[in-house]
């Protein structure tokens, strides 16, 4: 579910899935915020400073990535 924190945060136009729109959501947008939320960040940044182009591949290459350092992370602690 990275496309909610993507457009919350990158200000894209995505859909929002019934679980969070109801007035009482059935599931948390923290864990969602907390994996995908730094690496979607670090591309606002590179938008908005460098001009660097914002791509479906992109986006998923940052999310997928900050995840697989997170696991190497895990697995060397």
């Amino acid at each position: 579910m990275p496309e909610i924190a993507a457009g919350d945060l990158l200000g894209l136009d995505v859909m929002r899935t019934w679980e969070f729109v109801t007035a009482q959501p059935i599931r948390s947008i923290l864990p969602i915020y907390v994996f995908s939320g730094p690496p979607l960040l670090l591309l606002r940044l590179l938008r908005d400073y460098i001009g660097a182009p914002l791509s479906a591949t992109n986006l998923f290459m940052a999310t997928r990535g900050f995840t697989a350092l997170l696991s190497l992370l895990v697995d060397y602690s």
